[in-house]
């Protein structure tokens, strides 16, 4: 099974799905799926921006006050070896990819437009 299939079943299922994967489908497709089954499926989120980004602005909602946010991401390993002092935690073709595709997204309109 690949994405959309997948990402089909989950909704057919009746569940509610987030994806941090991208698939080269348009996401969109399942749109009116999701709809139907009253689900939310979040799909080609991302992990940072993306699902970090979800996650809190959902704790925010639950705390009085928030005064700053600070997200770490990247390949740091606990010991750093030379010459890079890096560790790749992501497939190396998917960055070069997520900097070279197409971007997708959502618009928001204000409310009265």
């Amino acid at each position: 099974m690949q994405f959309p299939e997948i990402m089909q079943a989950i909704i057919e299922a009746g569940k509610n799905v987030v994806d941090i994967a991208f698939y080269s489908e348009n996401p969109f497709d399942l749109d009116a799926l999701a709809k139907k089954k009253g689900v939310t499926a979040i799909v080609d989120c991302g992990v940072t921006p993306g699902m970090s980004n979800l996650l809190i602005g959902h704790v925010h909602e639950y705390l009085d006050r928030t005064d700053s946010i600070l997200i770490y991401v990247g390949g740091l390993p606990e010991t750093r070896r030379w010459p890079f002092d890096y560790r790749a935690v992501f497939s190396p073709i998917d960055v070069i990819a997520e900097y070279t595709r197409p971007a997708r997204y959502v618009a928001r309109l204000k409310e009265g437009r």
